[in-house]
């Protein structure tokens, strides 16, 4: 015969009973999506807490630790990095030259071929091939000895016809040729420097110091 103690105590269980069944056959539905979707597991593991706890199945003494809450691991401190020293450049944009040594022959679009105006022995020559030059530089020179001598001697030849031409014993005539004369000699002393005649880069050398070159001769050509 029942009693009334164990008629309270089946109405305890009923709903212990359905929930177990309940979570039976859901388990059993889901079983083959556990391996899939691990998610999907942890969405029912929370609808069935919730349920218990409406079913209040979590204040039984023996079914709570099936119920309690997974508490969260604590966080570790994070550490402070330590501060790299780093080198920092500030980019700028600027020109700049570079200058590389190389061995060639030059070809421009505009050339000429620089020669003296007179004949003479070749003294010195103020230049390297593949050398940049400005307008007015000496290029090279010859050996002044000879026209010297014929400066000083129109010199000479001007101021004593200077001197006759005040004393009235000659023309005037034969006073400018004099002083025609000193102007040649002077002109033919400059001529025995080469100049730059423009801004270029000077090509292959075709002379050397001490040879005679004449007025058909290339010394270099200006590029």
């Amino acid at each position: 015969m029942f009693k009334f103690k164990d008629i309270k105590l089946s109405k305890m269980l009923l709903p212990i009973i359905i929930m177990l069944v309940v979570i039976t056959i859901v388990v059993g539905i889901v079983w083959g999506r556990a391996k899939m979707d691990k998610g999907f597991i942890e969405k029912i593991g929370v609808i069935a807490r919730e349920a218990a706890t409406r079913l209040k199945l979590d204040k039984i003494p023996f079914l709570k630790k099936f119920f309690k809450k997974e508490e969260a691991p604590p966080q570790l401190e994070e550490m402070p990095e330590e501060a790299v020293l780093v080198k920092v450049y500030k980019v700028a944009r600027r020109d700049f030259q570079d200058t590389l040594p190389s061995l060639g022959n030059i070809k421009g679009y505009r050339e000429m071929d620089l020669k003296f105006e007179v004949n003479g022995v070749i003294d010195s020559i103020n230049f390297r091939e593949g050398e940049k030059i400005r307008e007015g530089d000496i290029i090279a020179s010859l050996d002044q000895y000879d026209s010297l001598l014929k400066l000083k001697y129109a010199k000479i030849e001007l101021d004593k016809n200077k001197m006759l031409f005040e004393l009235g014993s000659i023309i005037k005539m034969k006073l400018d040729q004099a002083e025609l004369e000193y102007e040649s000699a002077k002109s033919d002393l400059d001529k025995t420097y080469m100049y730059a005649p423009r801004d270029g880069v000077l090509g292959t050398r075709d002379a050397e110091v001490g040879e005679f070159a004449t007025s058909n001769d290339k010394v270099v050509t200006l590029i």
